[in-house]
């Protein structure tokens, strides 16, 4: 097993590979991090972060560039997903830094891609899903490169589904468990539409028929 030290960056939010990340950086210890990883061309991870504890799952990231500069030393910086990494021992500071760290290995996927049609019913659903909710937002066609990491944050995961699904080796493992999320979180959607619909109709005029009285 090959252990690499990383720079880590605790958050509360789950980064799935491929994805990209946007991050406003304030605390002086990050600011560090980001001129290190700048400087020395080095990738960082993002640990999950729950309950005072980084999870043992994470990503590693790399720093795409430094956007913006303020006058106050902040930064916006554009991040990207690059791999799962396994934490086995978290540094509240690294060595002669502020920033915290750790020993991860890097994690060896299975191929990403998945049963074929498989993922087209899962489009379909995330599909009906945009629709019951009246979302705008319109689902790429199924291509060859797809993987569900592309639409994990879209998809009304909770943060611990999106952490089961960072855990889950196999795209068709994973494949599943949206589909069964999807087939469940749906209804429950249109009800919810159905019933903001009655409470929108309950302040409008209405035309209403009186019965015949004899």
């Amino acid at each position: 097993m090959d252990l690499i030290t990383l720079p880590l960056f605790p958050l509360g939010l789950i980064a799935f590979p491929g994805e990209q990340v946007n991050l406003h950086i304030f605390e002086p210890r990050y600011k560090q991090l980001v001129h290190d990883c700048r400087d020395q061309k080095l990738s960082f991870g993002i640990a999950p972060y729950k309950e005072g504890h980084p999870m043992v799952i994470g990503t590693e990231m790399k720093l795409l560039e430094i956007s913006q500069v303020y006058d106050d030393g902040k930064m916006d910086v554009k991040t990207q997903a690059m791999g799962i990494i396994r934490i086995h021992e978290f540094y509240s500071k690294l060595s002669g830094k502020l920033y915290p760290g750790a020993e991860v290995e890097r994690v060896q996927r299975l191929p990403s891609t998945g049963d074929p049609n498989l993922a087209k019913a899962v489009l379909l659903l995330v599909k009906e899903l945009y629709e019951s909710s009246t979302v705008s937002t319109e689902v790429s066609e199924w291509h060859e490169d797809f993987t569900i990491y592309e639409l994990a944050h879209k998809i009304g995961l909770s943060f611990e589904q999106e952490l089961q699904l960072l855990h889950m080796e196999d795209e068709d493992e994973r494949l599943h468990m949206v589909e069964r999320h999807l087939k469940a979180f749906i209804p429950q959607v249109k009800k919810m539409q159905e019933m903001k619909a009655k409470i929108q109709m309950n302040g409008h005029f209405k035309n209403v028929q009186p019965p015949e009285l004899g």
